[in-house]
């Protein structure tokens, strides 16, 4: 309802009291409703309806900002929101949970600070040990390292069997989704030299075995290795953690046991006994000159080519029936020659590259050269006919001195046109052959 204007004239008498003098402070002039947001209580009630929506599926991004914002605001509003923060905190996705710590972190004073994580421990559930996996990342964007370390840490005792000292499936995924990730780990980026040796120990451990119980790639395993081995903590290793890496290692390929050797300074011995030796792993990976004379190599994973079996396995090849040809000169037969030895072999292979093209090439010029050929002996064979019917007479066969009959060049066009098709085939095989080749030596 809207106040009237008063009487023009009604003079106004100055000795009453205003409405400012009468309200006992500045919160009289605020409107109901924004009086109502401000209200203790408010921020809580917001926060319970959002937990509740986020229990039955994913918050959107408005109330997902919503959320971080009402978290920051209960970490700075003393310990009973605090208290209430570190309860929903869990029950929200990992992102919105720290994205209101990190937000509040800075203006949030040691007390508050240690509240909340001592809340955030006493929960054991995975979606509490995930979100102090994720703030310790957080955490460590903001260079606090300390409690990063100290969050890490925590959870890796958590996570690990005290009695065998192990880790399962379901505590390495949760392990390695946060702090190690794909390809590179993360991990890598934490200064284990601020700890002391047996937190050191027990996150290295952790990282390992998640690194190693899991199918990782050669490369994210290495990486943890080299950051335990830079920190001086691969060379004593329990036994479990041990035997995990150890048969993580033993099936490895001979390239990722060389890279070991040569980024890892000091391998312990227990890891190097299950690995090739080093002559052994060299000889294991083909050499340039063995990938390109040896037609099976065709790298790690490929499978070798459909048309090429074992000597031993092989079955005896039908001989084909080679044309030759009255017209064109055959070569002389050359004098056998000593081989030459292995290395001039292997220089002349290089020297000496398969070119596809020009053989495709070659073999189009020469289809070209015998279809003209055919056509020729055609026309001369019309020719005769036309003169026969002229004479009206049974033309008779003319054998000419040199030249191959019609029947002939059918016959030999039937069996070049087979072979045109078996050189096709072969020739899609060895350029298969070869790029399987190029790919696996890069």
């Amino acid at each position: 309802m809207e106040p009237t204007d008063p009487a023009p004239e009604t003079p106004l008498d100055e000795s009453a009291p205003t409405p400012a003098q009468t309200a006992p402070d500045a919160e009289a002039d605020v409107p109901a409703e924004s009086s109502a947001e401000a209200a203790p209580g408010a921020p809580e009630e917001a926060l319970a309806q959002l937990v509740a929506r986020a229990a039955n599926g994913r918050l959107s991004a408005a109330e997902e900002s919503e959320a971080a914002a009402i978290l920051k605001e209960l970490l700075l509003g003393g310990k009973s929101g605090v208290a209430t923060a570190a309860t929903a905190i869990p029950k929200l996705a990992w992102m919105v949970g720290v994205s209101g710590v990190t937000a509040a972190w800075a203006d949030m004073k040691a007390t508050a600070k240690t509240q909340l994580l001592k809340a955030l421990a006493e929960d054991e559930s995975d979606a509490a040990r995930r979100i102090r996996l994720s703030l310790a990342r957080g955490l460590h964007k903001l260079q606090d390292v300390a409690t990063a370390l100290k969050l890490g840490v925590g959870v890796a005792k958590e996570l690990r069997d005290p009695e065998t000292g192990g880790l399962s499936i379901r505590n390495a995924q949760l392990f390695a989704n946060v702090f190690i990730g794909k390809v590179k780990p993360w991990c890598g980026q934490l200064p284990l030299a601020e700890l002391k040796p047996a937190d050191a120990d027990t996150l290295v451990q952790c990282a390992l075995l998640a690194a190693f119980v899991l199918p990782h790639p050669p490369v994210t395993q290495l990486g943890v290795i080299k950051w335990a081995a830079e920190a001086g903590r691969l060379a004593k290793l329990p036994e479990p953690v041990l035997a995990v890496v150890t048969k993580g290692l033993a099936r490895w390929t001979a390239k990722w046991q060389g890279a070991l050797r040569k980024e890892v300074a000091e391998v312990p011995e227990e890891i190097l006994a299950v690995l090739k030796p080093a002559d052994e792993t060299a000889e294991s990976e083909p050499s340039n000159e063995e990938a390109e004379s040896s037609p099976h190599a065709s790298g790690e994973n490929a499978e070798s080519s459909d048309t090429e079996t074992d000597d031993d396995d092989a079955a005896p090849r039908k001989e084909r029936p080679v044309y030759v040809s009255k017209t064109v000169p055959t070569r002389e037969p050359r004098a056998p020659q000593e081989a030459p030895p292995a290395r001039e072999r292997a220089a002349s292979s290089r020297s000496q590259q398969f070119n596809i093209g020009d053989a495709l090439r070659q073999i189009d010029a020469h289809v070209a050269w015998l279809r003209g050929e055919l056509k020729n002996a055609e026309g001369k064979q019309r020719s005769r006919d036309d003169d026969g019917r002229r004479s009206r007479r049974k033309p008779e066969a003319t054998i000419i001195e040199g030249e191959p009959s019609t029947e002939e060049l059918a016959r030999v066009n039937v069996q070049l046109e087979a072979r045109i098709a078996e050189l096709q085939s072969r020739l899609d095989d060895l350029a298969a052959d070869s790029e399987a080749r190029a790919a696996s030596t890069g």
